[in-house]
């Protein structure tokens, strides 16, 4: 992790990563959460939901774990899901830092290092 990803972590409580996933890795994603919306039954099951199959490649992405491990040290995947909206469809920002009210969600920073008891990780597949 970056001095200036860090900074922007602990300024806006969140980063954005551009580019992580190639054009083949986003198109073999939206091909497999497409499957699984219209004819779930046509993947084995284990492809039928996330993170099994072609998305079980995010579950320790490099650039994603550097970050994590930097942020929260020991990581633990506790749930997976897609978002599918229509094109014009907005969604909700970005959100996090220390705005929110129950401090379980909250992060610190102390001597350069972050504490994040939650910290969620977002795959933008379009652009």
């Amino acid at each position: 992790m970056t001095d200036e990803q860090r900074y922007v972590f602990d300024l806006k409580g969140y980063l954005l990563i551009p580019e992580v996933l190639t054009l083949d890795e986003v198109a073999t994603l939206k091909t497999q959460i497409q499957t699984i919306r219209e004819d779930p039954e046509s993947l084995p099951s284990h492809e039928r939901g996330l993170p099994g199959g072609a998305a079980s490649m995010l579950i320790d992405h490099p650039v994603v774990m550097d970050i994590l491990s930097e942020i929260i040290g020991e990581v633990r995947m506790e749930s997976s899901w897609f978002t599918h909206r229509e094109k014009g469809q907005g969604g909700p920002p970005p959100h996090g830092g220390t705005r929110n009210v129950n401090p379980n969600f909250n992060y610190q920073c102390v001597n350069g290092k972050i504490y994040s008891a939650l910290t969620r990780v977002v795959f933008e597949l379009n652009e």
